[in-house]
């Protein structure tokens, strides 16, 4: 890991705990933030924390098991109003049995790595996210759920525009990724299918898409308790399937 330093050009005056008037708090634009990588160059820390809005600055508090959803609903207002992606530090986010989340038009949601960011649902039938605007770009986080899935989907794509979905992971949903957009066009880029219901759930449903695109992507379950299908096709103006693995459903078509 490359090794990060911020640099406080004012000298810090210990006194034994004591209160020290040679000791103050700086504004971050006096805060010097470098990344230390080769070719990097020394920025304020003020620049640097307006790059991304954290959910957890609204509130969200990660492995809690309480609802995260109002905060990440006021970072996505915020990213928009501001133009900002919505940043996930790692951590288990939860939106229990709130309802969907509809992220704003032009929004990106990003996580640290599908392997350490998971938005989990608590209900057994309500999608996660509705995605009716457009521009809505989804990034290296896992959708899962503590409770078995009957219906909903984890994402469900209505937006007459484009949607991107990179490096996503789904665990245990009835329905992974639903397309219901006669003029969608979605790219969908290395994401993992896993565990996906017995028998009745689908990784991929295209219901009505204008573009679908997907490429580098595993769909993986137990051979024991296969999925109905990796990917169903019913109203696709145009697809694209690239470099996928379809594996161990009763369809994989």
């Amino acid at each position: 890991m490359r090794a990060m330093t911020q640099t406080i050009d004012l000298p810090f005056v210990s006194n034994g705990g004591a209160a020290d008037p040679s000791f103050r708090v700086l504004p971050a634009p006096s805060v010097t933030y470098t990344h230390g990588a080769s070719g990097s160059v020394a920025r304020s820390q003020d620049s640097k924390n307006h790059e991304s809005l954290s959910v957890r600055d609204f509130g969200a508090i990660p492995n809690d098991g309480k609802s995260d959803r109002a905060a990440i609903i006021a970072a996505d207002a915020e990213a928009f109003a501001r133009g900002k992606a919505v940043y996930f530090p790692a951590g288990n986010y939860d939106v229990l049995t709130d309802g969907a989340i509809t992220p704003s038009t032009g929004v990106r949601w990003f996580g640290e790595n599908r392997s350490t960011t998971f938005i989990y649902t608590g209900s057994p039938t309500a999608n996660i996210l509705d995605i009716s605007n457009g521009g809505v770009s989804i990034d290296d986080i896992t959708f899962a759920t503590s409770v078995t899935r009957t219906g909903g989907a984890y994402l469900s794509i209505t937006a007459n525009d484009s949607t991107r979905l990179n490096r996503i992971r789904t665990v245990g949903a009835s329905t992974g990724v639903l397309v219901n957009g006669a003029g969608a066009i979605v790219w969908v880029d290395s994401p993992i299918f896993v565990n996906t219901i017995a028998s009745s759930g689908i990784d991929v449903d295209l219901a009505d898409v204008f573009i679908f695109t997907e490429s580098d992507a595993l769909h993986t379950h137990s051979a024991a308790a296969r999925p109905l299908a990796n990917i169903v096709m019913r109203n696709v103006g145009q697809s694209t399937i690239v470099n996928s693995q379809l594996l161990q459903a009763i369809n994989n078509l």
